[in-house]
C-alpha cells in the first residue's frame, strides 16, 4: 500500500515529465491510415486487424522502450495534425478506442468529432451538424497520432480486485492532465481538462478511490493510502 500525500504528488509530475522527454511522441508518429484498408476506410478493420497493420513498436510505460504489440492495451493516445499535438484521451482499450474515433457513428463513440462539431457552430441544425461530424470523422484518417501502453488489461484481476494495476491507472490519469497541459495548443477542445490540473486528478482520484475533491489533501500533513 502506498501513501499519497502532497509530497510524493510532486515527485509523481516530475517523473511524468521524463516519461514524456523519454517516449518523444512527436519523434514517434503513427498514420491514422496506417489501420486503413486498401479503400482507405476502417470499414471491417477491428482492434485486431489493426494491430495486426501496425507496423512499428509502441512506447511502453513500465520498460520505458518501445515494444511489439500482440493485444489491445491500457495508455494514452495523442492525436497529431501539421505536426501540432491537438488532442489527447485514455482508454483501458487504446485501439479499439482510436478507432472509434473515426468509425463512431454517435457522439459517445467519436467524441472528438462531437465536440469540435459543437464547439464551431453550436447553433447548427441536425443536418448540419451530422454533416461536420460526419466531415470531422474523416480528417481524422489524415492525422498522425503517438501512443504509449501503461499496462495489459486483466480482466480477472480486476474482477477479484478493483484496486488491481491501481497504481498504473492513477499515473495513466495524471499523465492525461499532464499532456494536455503541457503539449496540447487548443485547449478549448479539451472540454474534459480542467485548466487546475490539481483539481482535475482530485477529480479523477475522487473516480477511482473516493476522495473528494478538495485542495485540502495537498497542505502539509494531509495524506490519503492507495490500497
Amino acid at each position: 500500500m502506498e501513501e499519497l500525500d502532497s509530497n510524493n504528488l510532486i515527485n509523481y509530475f516530475n517523473d511524468l515529465q521524463k516519461l514524456c522527454d523519454e517516449w518523444n511522441p512527436l519523434g514517434n508518429k503513427i498514420s491514422y491510415s496506417t489501420f486503413t484498408n486498401d479503400k482507405n476506410s476502417l470499414e471491417g478493420i477491428g482492434p485486431a486487424a489493426a494491430i495486426e497493420k501496425l507496423d512499428t513498436k509502441v512506447f511502453d510505460y513500465r520498460t520505458k522502450k518501445p515494444l511489439s504489440i500482440t493485444k489491445d492495451f491500457a495508455g494514452l493516445y495523442l492525436f497529431i495534425k501539421n505536426g501540432q499535438p491537438f488532442y489527447c484521451g485514455i482508454s483501458r482499450n487504446v485501439i479499439k478506442r482510436i478507432l472509434d474515433h473515426q468509425k463512431g457513428s454517435t457522439s459517445s463513440m467519436a467524441t472528438l468529432a462531437h465536440r469540435i462539431a459543437k464547439s464551431t457552430n453550436p447553433d447548427a441544425s441536425e443536418k448540419k451538424y451530422l454533416e461536420i461530424f460526419n466531415g470531422e470523422r474523416e480528417k481524422l484518417l489524415n492525422c498522425e497520432m503517438a501512443l504509449i501502453k501503461f499496462y495489459d488489461q486483466d480482466k480477472e484481476a480486476y474482477r477479484n480486485n478493483m484496486m488491481a494495476q491501481h497504481k498504473e491507472e492513477i499515473m495513466l490519469y495524471l499523465f492525461e492532465v499532464f499532456v494536455s497541459e503541457n503539449m496540447i495548443q487548443s485547449i478549448t477542445l479539451l472540454e474534459h481538462i480542467k485548466s487546475n490540473s490539481a483539481y482535475y486528478y482530485l477529480i479523477r482520484l475522487n473516480y477511482l478511490i473516493g476522495v473528494q475533491p478538495q485542495y485540502e489533501i495537498f497542505k502539509p500533513g494531509h495524506s490519503r493510502h492507495i490500497s
